[in-house]
């Protein structure tokens, strides 16, 4: 079942912390106990939080179960100040980067993931071997079967929303039992002006793909813009999360998508093409 936005709207921030290394994001502990990652919208990246609520709904709407929950949420912006305060970094962070509007600064909050883990599939031995997996004729062993599926399933849903930021490093989670592939930090995608070249990077990567998800391909035929836009909903009511500029690019790459796999069926057959459930 998909995660109760309405809890994360229980609360004000009581500690915080900064986490990130290059983005803006705190690890804030509410009144109620529980512990988020939050994004705000900030300077450098601009609605960037976006991204991450819009990739948790669409992956969703696909009956994709890989993206931690994100949920939009407004605080006052002095409580989130006076929350980071004991960490002069956080402080100092939230006053130069953090957008208020009003008084309030907005952002995604996403639940904290503890045993959060990195699978290093950039780096070799892993590069090779879970390209192997995904390669027509290569033998997968079977108790990665399922992980093989995950990452495929990653790899399409990165170039439909236009995710450009994946491959560089740190950015394919596991869960604390490592069977769980976390498709975490998406605020590179959904974003109107994105580089050619990592969204040329992101096809490749799926041109190489030859084994897909039966499932997932099924629902990426039915797409268009409109179905997109659904998925996707609102920031607040009557004002959509992402412009239709935004969804007409994913529409565009998932008809992008289903040529590649049409292209491998062509090739390899049916049953090797769409080889996971």
């Amino acid at each position: 079942t998909a995660f109760d936005c309405s809890e994360v709207n229980d609360g004000d921030p009581k500690a915080g912390k900064s986490v990130g290394h290059t983005s803006v994001v705190f690890k804030i502990e509410l009144s109620t106990g529980k512990k988020y990652a939050f994004k705000p919208n900030a300077k450098k990246v601009k609605d960037r939080y976006k991204g991450e609520i819009a990739a948790y709904r669409f992956a969703e709407a696909l009956g994709v179960h890989n993206v931690p929950p994100a949920c939009f949420r407004v605080f006052e912006a002095s409580k989130v100040a006076a929350a980071v305060s004991a960490n002069d970094a956080g402080a100092s962070l939230f006053a130069d980067e953090a957008i208020v509007e009003g008084g309030k600064t907005k952002g995604a909050l996403i639940p904290w993931i503890e045993g959060l883990g990195f699978w290093a599939i950039e780096k070799e031995p892993l590069r090779t071997e879970t390209r192997d997996w995904l390669t027509n004729g290569k033998t997968i062993p079977e108790d990665k079967t399922e992980l093989a599926r995950q990452l495929s399933t990653m790899l399409v849903l990165d170039m439909i929303t236009g995710n450009w930021d994946r491959m560089s490093g740190g950015n394919v989670g596991l869960d604390k039992t490592g069977a769980t592939v976390l498709f975490i930090d998406n605020d590179a995608a959904f974003m109107e002006s994105q580089p050619k070249e990592a969204l040329a990077k992101n096809k490749q990567l799926v041109g190489a793909v030859d084994r897909f998800s039966k499932g997932l391909v099924a629902q990426l035929r039915r797409l268009d813009d409109d179905k997109i836009q659904a998925m996707l909903g609102d920031e607040s009511p009557g004002t959509p999360l992402v412009s239709r500029a935004v969804v007409a690019a994913m529409a565009s790459r998932a008809k992008d998508v289903i040529a590649i796999v049409d292209a491998k069926i062509a090739a390899h057959g049916q049953k090797e093409t769409l080889y996971f459930k």
